[in-house]
């Protein structure tokens, strides 16, 4: 190939590869709008908890001192123990943030911008791994728009599932590349490996252990592809990389505070329940909250059915007409030319791949099968712990297995068709996918615009929050106290009070938090008020007539009901009139 030619493909290539990217930016764009402007921080209080929470995980990480270890949290669930990984809060972001915390707007959320720039990476990762793995770039180019369309990573959005970090697909896409183009151990795949299992541990562990399937995927065949069981060198450099990359992962971990956690996860709760059911790439309805708001069906053309286990909404990842007519093309060519033909058009590591993503798919049915409306209890979840007490929302790992068999689709049939019938073929199919795929768009463009309008930052919907005469209440005080505390999911404005008047909370919406915990964390406190005593320095939540009956009832003490919930102080300040 003459240098001209060369220079001439890789423009190309690297065109391709922007317009996918740019192609992910507009569709963030399109589908969230205004909830992207990182000033825009009120729609919070009004949408999901999990956004919120990974909002306020930000907010009082921003404001606390560096801690050691550096992720952990000081004000933020103070009597739990806690970090920002348990916040869901993009560890990786919050990192990269927080020294410029000065210099940052007073109201600022990176959530938007973490979606809109998975969404520009998965597609044009998917892009230059495809053009990499042999997909012409012009046919690269629809292939990952058809990647960019699937709704397991646009669900994951703000205004939705609101999994904000769930949404960086392009990490399985480089964990593919990896396995499949990088086979050999050395040096470089070691640290590439080393440096993508870093950045997904930063991102969301679900992500993480995904790719770390992979990555141990690639370190098996790399010891066999060397042969390393025959040289002792050999053998000790392969020991080397399978101990090392994880001795460091559990450090890195340790110091975003994976481990710095007081709370019991609840375990065995979730294996079986948030699972994917066997026919997920083909069911666009699930019993996730926002199929009940108005959306009959991810599909415009398609029903769905709901399943008999409610929880697997986690598992929904139906991969849309022009997904399943790709796949569909894939398996009519495989029929034509045979397993075994079919896997010399295929770079070396696409069985393993196809392996590893058919084994993550199996834990992600767990051990409740569900075929359309029936279940089959096989029962042997508990075999599988702790993995299964980590892994709860198994469903989520039918991500990787749904885009290994797109992958090899179109690399199968980048090398069966001529180049041309293949992107138009391709370009089609993208068609069939955002028709496909209107109905969803519609919705998530509703909700940004109704979460903007709905909530006007000067009167916020708690009615707590727009309670003027209790400023000076939290402006005198130190900390928040909830008790009971036995559903935290009532503490939403608290938790916004906290962070707004730079005061810490005891208990919060934590990840893998459970009642039993947050009870035992506030036993101190609820000992206090049997015998009568409340700290000069808080502010107390009371989330139980009885517990508001006992505290109202001492002389110094100054009280509020919103929503059913009593705030409670001793009156440090000039007292407000009882009502």
């Amino acid at each position: 190939m003459s240098a001209s030619v060369r220079d001439t493909s890789q423009r190309l290539c690297i065109l391709m590869v922007a317009c996918a990217s740019g192609a992910g930016l507009w569709l963030a764009i399109h589908l969230y709008g205004g909830l992207l402007d990182p000033r825009q921080v009120a729609w919070l209080i009004q949408g999901s908890g999990d956004s919120l929470q990974h909002y306020m995980g930000w907010e009082f990480f921003r404001d606390d001192q560096w801690r050691w270890p550096p992720g952990a949290l000081g004000n933020l669930a103070s009597e739990i123990g806690t970090s920002i990984v348990y916040t869901d809060s993009v560890p990786l972001v919050a990192f990269l943030l927080k020294p410029m915390e000065a210099w940052l707007p007073e109201s600022f959320q990176y959530l938007g911008l973490v979606v809109a720039g998975n969404l520009v990476l998965n597609a044009g990762v998917a892009c230059w791994v495809l053009i990499r793995c042999g997909v012409h770039p012009m046919a690269a180019l629809p292939g990952a728009l058809l990647v960019l369309l699937q709704p397991i990573a646009t669900m994951r959005g703000i205004g939705a599932h609101g999994h904000e970090a769930l949404s960086a697909h392009w990490l399985l896409w480089l964990g593919m590349f990896l396995l499949l183009l990088h086979p050999r151990l050395s040096v470089g795949s070691a640290l590439r490996w080393l440096g993508l299992l870093a950045t997904a541990i930063l991102m969301h562990f679900y992500l993480f252990f995904m790719v770390g399937v992979l990555w141990a995927g690639w370190w098996l065949r790399a010891g066999w592809l060397d042969r390393t069981w025959q040289t002792p060198g050999a053998r000790w450099r392969w020991l080397l990389a399978g101990a090392v990359t994880p001795a460091l992962i559990v450090l890195l971990m340790w110091a975003a505070g994976y481990f710095h956690y007081g709370a019991d996860g609840g375990a065995g709760s979730g294996y079986g329940v948030f699972s994917a059911e066997l026919l997920t790439y083909l069911n666009p309805l699930s019993r996730a909250w926002f199929m009940e708001s108005g959306l009959p069906s991810l599909s415009y053309f398609l029903p769905g059915w709901l399943t008999p286990v409610g929880g697997q909404y986690e598992g929904q990842a139906y991969a849309g007409l022009g997904g399943l007519a790709l796949l569909a093309m894939g398996t009519a060519v495989l029929g034509n030319r045979g397993w075994r033909q079919a896997r010399l058009n295929w770079p070396g590591g696409m069985t393993w791949l196809v392996l590893l993503g058919l084994a993550m798919f199996v834990f992600a049915l767990s051990d409740r099968v569900v075929v359309g409306y029936r279940v089959f209890e096989l029962g042997y979840g508990s075999w599988l712990g702790p993995l299964t007490d980590v892994l709860r929302s198994s469903g989520r790992l039918a991500w990787p297995l749904l885009y290994i068999l797109l992958l090899s689709t179109l690399v199968l049939l980048a090398r069966q068709w001529p180049r041309r019938r293949l992107a138009w073929v391709l370009a089609g199919l993208v068609t069939m996918q955002w028709t496909d795929m209107l109905e969803w768009h519609r919705w998530m463009q509703h909700r940004a615009e109704s979460l903007l309008q709905q909530t006007d930052p000067k009167h916020l919907p708690y009615a707590v929050l727009n309670a003027d005469e209790l400023k000076p209440v939290w402006q005198s005080h130190q900390r928040i106290v909830a008790l009971p505390a036995d559903d935290v999911g009532v503490l939403h404005p608290y938790t916004w009070l906290a962070a707004t008047y730079d005061m810490s909370i005891n208990v919060a919406h934590l990840a893998r938090i459970t009642t039993d915990t947050v009870v035992q964390a506030t036993s101190a406190e609820r000992q206090r008020i049997e015998r009568g005593e409340l700290s000069a320095d808080a502010v107390y939540v009371l989330t139980s007539a009885e517990w508001a009956e006992r505290a109202c009832a001492i002389a110094t003490v100054q009280c509020r009901e919103f929503d059913s919930v009593t705030v409670a102080w001793r009156a440090t300040i000039q007292p407000l009139e009882k009502e």
